[in-house]
């Protein structure tokens, strides 16, 4: 039975990886620090980035200068926990060349 148990579990990660990663919308996952843990390819694509440049940077380097004390918000209430997720339109700092 624990076997059965496990193997619908792997099962059920991986369903959501493939959708995560092929979701036509732009979706990330962040830490408590705010740097970016995953990405799917087409937030990079999105940013024109690769997905392993964005892994490990913070949101606030790509963050728009006018979106940040708004995206600062949102994080602290994801961190707290007052919030579950969020959907929020925002801007994106130019990348550097």
């Amino acid at each position: 039975m624990l076997a059965v148990a496990n193997e619908t579990e792997r099962a059920s990660k991986e369903q959501l990886r493939t959708a995560f990663d092929h979701a036509t919308t732009g979706l990330t996952l962040v830490d408590d620090s705010g740097r970016y843990v995953r990405v799917n390819r087409a937030f990079a694509d999105l940013l024109d980035y690769g997905t392993e440049e964005l892994v490990g940077r913070s949101f606030r380097e790509i963050t728009a200068d006018t979106d940040h004390d708004a995206d600062v918000a949102v994080a602290n209430d994801l961190i707290s926990r007052s919030r579950r997720a969020a959907l929020r339109e925002k801007r994106y700092a130019e990348r550097a060349r």
